[in-house]
């Protein structure tokens, strides 16, 4: 029962019989709501709601005799982190009340609680003039809605998410739909077709020598990521004249800041779940204790990726700011390993040794000095990942670049591999982009092309 878990409205009242007309109401629009009656003989919620609540429709009296707006509000707040998940997102709240200040002290004190997630509209109305019309509440909450277009957009998109994700699972099962007219035998054809499906197209997504149930697991679920993917470019390719009007007022908002390009960046290209065994992608923290010589030290890796800008021996004094400027940068850098074995090995169970990419995360203000020349060939060998928000596995919280070198290729044994911390995994695209760009490398692809000499002054 626990992946039937996740609501996107929850009820908080102490009176069943006032809540029920809402809820009905609600369910009758195919909206599923989870009731909580709170009260004083009642117990609390073991647990607070999945993330992804998007209304909550709050009683704020909740049957205490409770004098004053901040005391009735300061108990519902109590109530509400029991149910509402801090991690939860954006979400509208309607409250039950015909005071004003009631609602003026809610948006107050929520705001300046760090346990619950703000939310993004609070509606005032009062319970026996709505009770269970939901075309007048759901009138006065699209009136505050116009206000709040991106909220309109994402919520669209989470409900195409859902319906995407829902399609593909039954056209899925169609396809093994048994025609038996006997229940036990259309069950058991049923269950055998899905089966082999799922064999089928984990075995094709990381090849044949799948036996390890996780592995076979995670590669049908990626196979079925491009088909749910199809049915998101269908859903949200044309989307309704309310959710295109919305889009008017997001073309006229401004830039984001960098650091904000940067979080979305990461969340694109880098998760901090690198999972508890080798995978192909995953970042290792360099080790520097000394243990295996053969790796490169940190200076070592700052001066392979500025080695294009290293002056000559006697451009002294240039070369003394050079070094002085490594050695600044080496201090403000990470030093990593990234694993670059084919993902379908690690799947199959055929990796005998781990191999790895060195290189280096570098603050994005210090990528001046790392700049690679455009009319040259220097630097080929450097792969790139630019304009990363990170607060793990560097010194400091930052917008970073990582660099990798081909020439810093490093092997470890699987029993070596609890000798190495990995606290970030390159996400399917750049993983697979850094493996083509290295084999590439490593095949020496390139192209012949004569360029115009460089000009000395």
């Amino acid at each position: 029962m626990d992946h039937l878990r996740g609501c996107r409205v929850v009820v908080i009242d102490d009176k069943p019989d006032e809540a029920e007309p809402i809820i009905r109401a609600l369910g009758l629009r195919g909206i599923p709501v989870a009731y909580f009656k709170i009260s004083p003989e009642d117990d609390p919620p073991q647990d607070p709601c999945p993330p992804g609540v998007r209304l909550a429709i709050l009683d704020v009296e909740l049957g205490l005799n409770l004098t004053g707006e901040k005391q009735r509000v300061g108990y519902l707040l109590q109530v509400l982190k029991q149910v509402i998940s801090k991690e939860n997102g954006p979400y509208m709240v309607v409250l039950w009340t015909k005071y004003p200040a009631e609602k003026e002290t809610f948006d107050e004190e929520i705001f300046l609680e760090d346990s619950l997630p703000n939310p993004v509209v609070s509606v005032m109305l009062e319970k026996l003039k709505y009770g269970n019309d939901l075309n007048a509440i759901g009138a006065k909450l699209e009136e505050e809605l116009t206000k709040l277009a991106p909220f309109r957009i994402l919520q669209f998109w989470e409900e195409a998410s859902f319906n995407a994700a829902t399609e593909v699972t039954n056209l899925f099962c169609q396809i093994a739909e048994s025609k038996a007219t006997n229940p036990d035998a259309w069950l058991t054809e049923w269950q055998t077709g899905v089966s082999r499906l799922v064999r089928a197209m984990a075995s094709e997504e990381y090849g044949q020598g799948l036996s390890e149930p996780t592995s076979a697991l995670a590669a049908f679920y990626t196979s079925l990521n491009p088909l749910h993917g199809d049915r998101m470019e269908n859903l949200t390719g044309n989307p309704p004249d309310r959710i295109v009007q919305c889009a008017q007022e997001i073309l006229g908002a401004g830039d984001c800041s960098e650091e904000q390009r940067a979080r979305i960046n990461t969340m694109l290209h880098i998760s901090a779940e690198p999972g508890t065994r080798p995978w192909a992608g995953k970042i290792y923290a360099l080790p520097e204790n000394g243990k295996w010589p053969h790796l490169p030290t940190r200076p070592d890796l700052v001066e392979e990726f500025l080695v294009a800008n290293k002056p000559r021996d006697e451009e002294r004094e240039e070369k003394k700011r050079w070094e002085k400027e490594r050695d600044a940068v080496s201090k403000a850098c990470a030093p990593v390993l990234v694993e670059v074995s084919p993902l379908c090995d690690h799947a199959q169970g055929k990796v005998r040794v781990l191999r790895l990419l060195a290189g280096l995360w570098v603050p994005t203000e210090r990528r001046k000095l790392f700049k690679q020349p455009n009319d040259r060939k220097v630097g080929e060998f450097l792969w790139k990942l630019e304009r990363l928000y990170l607060s793990t596995g560097v010194p400091s919280p930052g917008v970073y670049d990582l660099y990798l070198s081909a020439r810093l290729v490093y092997s470890f044994k699987r029993l070596e591999e609890n000798d190495l911390a990995a606290s970030l995994r390159l996400r399917t695209q750049a993983c697979t982009s850094l493996q083509a760009w290295f084999s590439a490398h490593a095949g020496r692809v390139g192209l012949f092309l004569l360029r115009p000499a460089e000009k000395t002054t």
